[in-house]
């Protein structure tokens, strides 16, 4: 799959009709509406990794809504990190340096492993298109391990200590420049965080004392890359 606009991309998570993929059937998979011109600057991409599960009954627009006003109003777990990371609110829809996808596109129907992961390998062809589209992205920032899971499944294209390690072994072994990744023939740098839901527990812990102090460098790095931008 290859897809050359945003449009057809919009268009084809939307009308996704996988019948292998274990979501609730009436709920359509959601990827925020962007316009093509609002692409051309991205730097850093954030990566988390699917809908909030209650979101499963509200229409598109509803969920449109929802996030886009946490994100302004930088509340909810992971705009309101991604805010601090970036060192201030965003538009979902429209920031010209921030770009927020999840990994599933939609809401599997039980939150369990195998489900969450029968539907990211459906969705993975979506994530390596958004990619495609950002001409000038640098960053790629993933909160938890199954967002890092599926950006694994562009397995070509990744690192071998990024394959089989799990996410606490990551974020206290991160190089301080991040990882590097190769795709599209462009290279990028992959930072790998605790998800938000477990942030404090983990960074707090005396052994994360890595992780923790790599979190903090992160924040400054891609709060002045954006903002330098601006």
């Amino acid at each position: 799959m290859d897809l050359k606009t945003y449009n057809d991309l919009h268009n084809s998570v939307m009308n996704c009709q996988n019948d292998q993929c274990p979501r609730f059937k009436h709920f359509k998979p959601f990827l925020f509406k962007r316009l093509e011109r609002s692409l051309d600057c991205v730097s850093v991409l954030f990566l988390s990794e699917e809908i909030p599960p209650n979101y499963h009954s509200l229409s598109y627009d509803e969920i449109f809504q929802h996030l886009t006003k946490k994100a302004i109003a930088q509340k909810g777990k992971v705009t309101k990190d991604i805010c601090r990371m970036i060192g201030r609110p965003f538009n979902p829809t429209e920031d010209k340096f921030v770009y927020w996808t999840m990994a599933v596109k939609c809401i599997p129907y039980e939150r369990k492993y195998f489900k969450y992961h029968t539907c990211d390998r459906y969705c993975v062809d979506y994530l390596k298109n958004e990619i495609m589209l950002l001409p000038k992205l640098e960053y790629i920032v993933v909160y938890g391990k199954h967002a890092l899971k599926t950006l694994r499944r562009i397995n070509d294209y990744l690192p071998q200590n990024l394959r089989k390690a799990n996410i606490y072994t990551i974020a206290n072994s991160m190089p301080e420049e991040g990882f590097n990744m190769h795709f599209d023939n462009r290279n990028f740098k992959v930072i790998v965080l605790f998800h938000p839901s477990y942030s404090n527990i983990h960074y707090e812990k005396p052994t994360n004392f890595k992780a923790r102090r790599l979190k903090e460098m992160y924040e400054v790095i891609i709060s002045s890359k954006v903002s330098s931008q601006s």
